[in-house]
């Protein structure tokens, strides 16, 4: 992945997210997650290990548990579009 630089996660039902771990040497500058059904709200290790300069979070569905609250501490919940619907 030495030339990818936006990773779009679009329109997808998603059982869970599990690592976002990227390669040291990480191109990726973008990451933009729209529209998805996610089942799980990731881990709070697994939103830590999001190194971005930009992420877009935009009509989403998390579902409303204990961890929601991880989504709204962590990178994620600091985008600038960050909307749950």
């Amino acid at each position: 992945m030495s030339d990818v630089e936006e990773i779009r996660i679009v329109s997808n039902k998603i059982d869970r997210l599990e690592d976002f771990a990227l390669p040291s040497q990480n191109s990726v500058k973008s990451l933009i997650l729209e529209g998805n059904h996610i089942l799980e709200v990731p881990s709070l290790s697994a939103l830590q290990q999001i190194h971005v300069e930009k992420v877009t979070v935009v009509k989403n569905h998390f579902p409303c548990n204990c961890r929601v609250i991880y989504l709204l501490e962590s990178v994620l919940g600091r985008s600038e579009h960050f909307l749950n619907r």
